[in-house]
């Protein structure tokens, strides 16, 4: 695992609550901090500026940054880096990450009504999309400083073993309790006794780490809004400070867990949600 977590700041109230959600996360992983400015070039208004304007931005952009980062590191006591970049939001965050191969990349994102907080929303699932490592978004306004509740949905038709170690090394860390949690959309009994056996493994290669789990089977409607509504009831209920996706490939179930899941839980959860794309053989 590389050694720094790229976070992408615009200065908003939802960026900065990403940052510090982040510090612990880096003395997890004994990492820095990247900090990331776009400065967005794409729209009408840049045009229009002269070059003495546009290098004057960036200039200004890079003391915020580096003021930001200089207080956050006397505070935390973590390596902060800072970046400005000019270009498209998600595409340049992409580009930097490849550059850059941090550990992970978090992120705050809004939700709502107006088109604002839905382009915030639809960065960061594109993000989740397309990012080669993993990312964690944060909405809402209050996280705790620990993590003591982590939920880990997993699916039957893939072995899960390796899926969980991130999972395990962040529970370890915070001493956290783990909820490994299938979703079952059908009452066929040999489908819900595969479901429990799978689980009942999982739970097992958890807690001989010493880390506390529980296992939990959530029947649904085959309906993908159901599920996650389903998912995110679930998550509440046990105090969740973590939802951790791992997603799958095969069956369409990669589409359905960063697509439409994904998207349900960024907009509809306070809990902060942990992607995890699947490697590549």
């Amino acid at each position: 695992m590389k050694r720094t977590i790229l976070i992408p700041i615009d200065f908003s109230e939802q960026s900065l609550i990403g940052l510090e959600q982040t510090y612990n996360l880096a003395k997890l992983f004994n990492a820095s901090i990247t900090l990331l400015h776009v400065i967005r070039t794409h729209g009408p208004i840049w045009r229009f500026f002269s070059q003495k304007e546009k290098d004057d931005t960036v200039n200004r952009m890079e003391e915020n940054l580096r003021k930001l980062a200089d207080e956050a590191e006397k505070e935390h006591n973590v390596n902060i880096n800072t970046i400005v970049e000019k270009g498209k939001v998600v595409e340049t965050i992409l580009r930097i990450a490849k550059i850059i191969e941090p550990a992970m990349i978090t992120v705050g994102t809004s939700s709502g009504s107006n088109i604002g907080k839905k382009i915030v929303g639809s960065n960061a699932l594109s993000l989740i999309k397309q990012s080669a490592c993993p990312v964690i978004t944060f909405k809402g306004n209050e996280h705790n400083d620990g993590c003591d509740n982590i939920v880990l949905p997993l699916d039957t038709k893939k072995e899960t073993k390796d899926k969980v170690e991130i999972t395990k090394k962040i529970a370890k860390f915070f001493k956290s309790k783990i909820h490994a949690v299938t979703i079952v959309t059908t009452n066929n009994q040999s489908v819900i006794d595969k479901a429990e056996t799978q689980l009942l493994q999982v739970k097992k290669d958890i807690i001989i780490d010493d880390i506390e789990c529980e296992i939990k089977i959530i029947k649904s409607e085959k309906n993908i809004d159901i599920m996650a509504h389903k998912l995110i009831s679930y998550a509440y209920n046990v105090d969740a400070d973590l939802i951790a996706i791992m997603t799958q490939q095969e069956n369409n179930f990669q589409e359905f867990i960063i697509g439409s899941l994904a998207k349900q839980i960024i907009f509809a959860s306070d809990i902060p949600v942990l992607s995890l794309n699947p490697v590549k053989e």
